[in-house]
């Protein structure tokens, strides 16, 4: 069963046509969370083909994620 993070996550960038790779190392539910297990990934690969590690969009901040979360 997906996490109320992920499953917000993933329906605030479909419903906004963001897109985005990464990793959840566990569960968020706060900020500190969203802001340290989380790893965000560019869509490429280096030449070993090994996953390029990149930033967050800046259109996911964590009030946005915690107020659509609130509604679910």
């Amino acid at each position: 069963m997906p996490s109320k993070f992920g499953t917000t996550l993933n329906n605030y960038c479909n419903d906004n046509n963001i897109l985005y790779r990464c990793l959840i190392d566990g569960t968020v539910e706060t900020e500190e969370q969203f802001n340290n297990k989380i790893v965000w990934y560019t869509g490429q690969k280096d030449s070993e083909g090994m996953a390029i590690v990149g930033t967050r969009p800046n259109e996911i901040t964590w009030e946005v994620i915690k107020a659509e979360m609130d509604k679910l």
